[in-house]
């Protein structure tokens, strides 16, 4: 038989080389001879620590130092023990004992230190890992720890320094490799990063966390296929990580795959019920597929997971604003930007909300916002909307020409040679006048094209095609084109919703305008089915869905039920789209002539032959109201600068009638109030003719006045 110090050295070459079995084996057959052995005891006790027993480490180590209390390494090794038990007043006291035995223990320094850093006693454990390495300058474990502490304290600098010490030390170490990829990465140096996570990867294929890593510099620089293939290679087979998932799932956001987006962030919640970050960002995924009741919940989850979340109460805030519940967004806002005041979309957000609800501090909030960031076209964006919303027309101008600067603007900046006009007199040159964004800026500002003709300008009018043969004769048009068609000669150019900065618009000047109906078209067979002894009305219950706000802006048919139960009035839709198909839902036959309306010209024909438009805020509104047809407007309780914060009409259609839905009431609310007018307009509707006012001062209230 070996000797107990020669079956002490096998054992303990097992023991190093991973053979815990055997070299448990070899230590209790030690002990069966040598029951005080401490070093059997102690080696033993480690080796269940190891396993994960730490109850029975603890019981042999303590035995160990009982028969050699002196022994600085069983002290240490105790401290871990009572430290994975979760004793760590104790395990403290072992590792200050340990150090106590031999100042010089760097082991035990650093351990002690790893402890008290867990505790978030930052300071102390900074001083242990720097004296561990004053009594073994090339330890790797301090320096790791030494790096990973000052990078969690956003000094990347340090952080860095110390790992690339660590890495001297520890050249084939994965972790420590992967730790300077981190810092790396953490101070924005992604190409060192992708370095040191390549070798991290290289040491150890089966360490996934430089992969994921990897992933994460990919995803941060918008490489989302490339992210996306090194997080599913980065998915462990035995225990599937709910942050892979999660952040697979901002990846597919990202990019735009929603479905797939949702999919990854449910597994990520699934994996882990409680991880606030996956259910914040399902919460931006619903947000943005416009189901903003969803997204609440999520965000509401985050928040009930982590109060504090400063981004999850911006998504919140986010959502409100969007369902139009404004009260709700501005105090979630407001407690956002508590949390995080640096965050300028919060306080963008704000301001909005703020100058939607009719409140100064609005734009005095953007006012501030645009200071401190002059060059945010989002900032002088939202600023235009708000000052013009509350009717400052020369300031909001102003700041609508940063609309070109904005990334999500849906009409890019034109790359015309020729200089966009000022203003200045043309002396009978052709000038371009283009359109921008939607039908209904189109039919709104074309009324700009004669006051460019008076400065001298041969206008040459490019508008949608859709537009196009209606727009042929606009006053002041010395040539119309469809987008897409060979441009002509011209020698400046104007977007035509640039026109009111140029001409300085204000309220009281806005240039009246009247749009009229083809002859040719208007002459045509458009059977509608009108009752000469009825009133005629046309009526549109829904805009385009892919825009923005129509949420906010469009109805069902079954909002309009109400009007049909009222007697003498025929109805025809002018809806277009996928809501037209609605029309089956009318308690009669709805005639759907624009069905078969082939451009803008034809629906002018058709609106026409009609005593009255009822319409959300669409084209057909703008369309209608340019026509000098009576047109009731249906919107939001969320206010769309051009209609203002209150008023009940507009100068820019004189015989447009503003309903507004009040915050606290629904549509149904508005559509009793449109039901009353509308029989008041029908008893009127023998006079046939209505003459509306034209001049406008503060907080003007017209209605339209029958003449007989």
């Amino acid at each position: 038989m070996p000797s107990s110090p020669n079956l002490l050295s096998i054992a303990l070459l097992h023991h190093k080389a991973g053979a815990l079995s055997k070299a448990a084996t070899l230590y209790q057959e030690i002990l069966s001879s040598e029951p005080r052995n401490a070093d059997a005891l102690h080696l033993l006790g480690v080796l269940f620590n190891q396993l994960g027993n730490s109850e029975r480490a603890v019981d042999l180590i303590t035995k160990g130092i009982d028969a050699n209390p002196g022994a600085t390494e069983y002290h240490n090794n105790l401290g871990n023990a009572l430290k994975a038990r979760g004793d760590e007043s104790a395990a403290e006291t072992s590792y200050s004992h340990a150090i106590a035995l031999d100042c010089c223990n760097a082991q035990a320094h650093t351990n002690l230190g790893a402890l008290l850093e867990g505790q978030g006693r930052l300071e102390e454990a900074r001083i242990c890992y720097q004296r561990a390495l004053r009594f073994a300058p090339n330890m790797l474990q301090p320096q790791l720890l030494l790096g990973k502490l000052a990078m969690s304290s956003g000094d990347y600098r340090l952080s860095i320094k110390h790992l690339k010490a660590a890495v001297r030390s520890g050249s084939n170490h994965a972790p420590t490799h992967n730790a300077l990829g981190n810092a790396f990465f953490a101070a924005g140096q992604n190409k060192l990063a992708k370095t040191s996570y390549v070798r991290a990867r290289e040491l150890d294929p089966a360490f996934l966390d430089p992969v994921f890593n990897l992933g994460n510099v990919h995803l941060a620089e918008a490489n989302y296929t490339t992210a996306l293939e090194y997080y599913e290679q980065s998915i462990p087979l035995s225990a599937p990580a709910a942050d892979i998932h999660n952040n697979m799932g901002i990846a597919y956001l990202e990019s735009g795959q929603l479905e797939a987006a949702s999919k990854s962030l449910l597994r990520a919640i699934e994996l882990d019920t409680s991880y606030a970050e996956a259910h914040f960002n399902l919460g931006r995924v619903l947000a943005k597929r416009k189901a903003h009741r969803r997204a609440i919940e999520s965000f509401e989850k985050a928040l009930a997971l982590k109060p504090e979340y400063a981004k999850a109460l911006h998504g919140l805030g986010a959502s409100r604003q969007a369902l139009g519940e404004l009260k709700d967004a501005e105090e979630v806002y407001r407690q956002a930007r508590s949390l995080d005041s640096e965050n300028t979309d919060i306080w963008n957000n704000l301001g909005c909300v703020l100058a939607m609800l009719g409140s100064r501090e609005g734009i005095l909030c953007l006012e501030q916002l645009v200071q401190e960031q002059p060059m945010s076209a989002k900032a002088h964006c939202s600023l235009s909307a708000a000052l013009l919303v509350h009717g400052d027309y020369i300031r909001g101008w102003r700041e609508h020409e940063w609309r070109w600067e904005l990334e999500t603007f849906t009409s890019p900046k034109r790359g015309f040679e020729q200089p966009q006009w000022q203003g200045e007199l043309l002396h009978d040159v052709p000038i371009l006048l283009h359109a921008e964004q939607g039908f209904g800026d189109t039919l709104q500002f074309v009324r700009y094209a004669s006051l460019v003709e008076q400065r001298g300008g041969q206008v040459i009018l490019e508008v949608q095609p859709a537009l196009k043969r209606l727009l042929q004769n606009v006053p002041g048009v010395t040539e119309c084109i469809g987008q897409g068609d060979p441009l002509p000669e011209f020698s400046c150019h104007c977007p035509l919703m640039s026109l009111p900065f140029v001409f300085a618009t204000t309220l009281e000047t806005i240039p009246s305008f009247s749009l009229d109906a083809l002859e040719e078209v208007a002459a045509e067979s458009l059977s509608l089915g009108v009752n000469e002894e009825w009133l005629n009305v046309g009526i549109v219950w829904a805009g385009n869905p892919e825009h923005e706000n129509d949420a906010l802006r469009s109805m069902s048919l079954t909002h309009f039920l109400p009007l049909a139960k009222v007697d003498a009035v025929s109805f025809v839709s002018l809806q277009k789209g996928s809501a037209s198909a609605q029309t089956g839902g009318w308690p009669s036959e709805l005639p759907d002539p624009c069905a078969t309306s082939k451009d803008f010209a034809d629906t002018a024909a058709i609106i026409s032959k009609l005593d009255l438009v009822i319409t959300v805020d669409t084209a057909i509104a703008h369309l209608a109201g340019a026509m000098r047809k009576p047109v009731w407007i249906l919107n939001s309780h969320v206010p769309d600068w051009r209609w203002g914060l209150q008023s009940e009409t507009t100068p820019w259609y004189p015989t447009a009638r503003l309903f507004r839905r009040s915050h606290s009431g629904g549509w149904e609310e508005m559509m009793n109030r449109v039901v009353s007018e509308l029989v008041a307009f029908r008893d009127a509707h023998t006079q046939r003719s209505f003459i509306p006012r034209t001049t406008y001062g503060k907080g003007y209230s017209d209605h339209y006045v029958g003449v007989g």
